[in-house]
């Protein structure tokens, strides 16, 4: 009898099974697993997203830059050595008289400079750090009129994302 009211106490006690266990961690395995994909997807996208947003911001800034000093150059000569135009120089005087020299230089580690000189005053800033090239198409005949430049990004990081635009720049009529 004291048997009986053993086993009986036994199977009445509150718990789980070893089956629902097993079930409860293949289901709680599922369910990580699933999450975690979801996140490896949002990191990626993000990383991505922003590559994509440094190459496009390197180019912006240097199309910036660049049209910003042919609308105020009298004078813009592109390196006759190298294909590239590159180095590419501005000049212009101002109702001051004071003479400015701009020179924008694609340097072997991607970094595009402007350098610039105010009456013999020169200060440098780097504009952009990603640059992979930066071409004048027109270099070798360029004789005044419209500059057309070829501006690739290619940021080193995680994603491998180029950004290449090609725009037109019109200077300020000669006088």
């Amino acid at each position: 009898m004291r048997f009986r009211l053993l086993l009986n106490k036994v199977h009445q006690q509150p718990g789980f099974t070893l089956v629902e266990m097993v079930a409860g961690l293949a289901i709680t395995g599922i369910l990580l697993v699933g999450i975690s994909n979801i996140l490896f997807q949002f990191v990626t996208i993000n990383a991505n997203s922003s590559s994509g947003m440094t190459a496009t911001k390197q180019v912006e800034n240097t199309i910036d830059s660049i049209r910003r000093d042919a609308l105020m150059a009298q004078k813009i000569i592109p390196d006759t050595v190298d294909a590239s135009g590159f180095p590419l120089r501005f000049e212009w005087i101002t109702w001051s008289n004071a003479e400015y020299i701009v020179t924008y230089t694609l340097n072997p580690d991607g970094h595009l400079v402007r350098t610039q000189s105010i009456d013999g005053q020169n200060a440098s800033k780097v504009l952009a750090l990603d640059i992979s090239s930066i071409r004048m198409l027109d270099a070798g005949t360029y004789s005044g009129g419209k500059i057309e430049l070829e501006v690739t990004s290619h940021p080193e990081d995680i994603r491998s994302v180029t950004e290449i635009r090609t725009f037109v720049i019109f200077p300020r009529p000669s006088q």
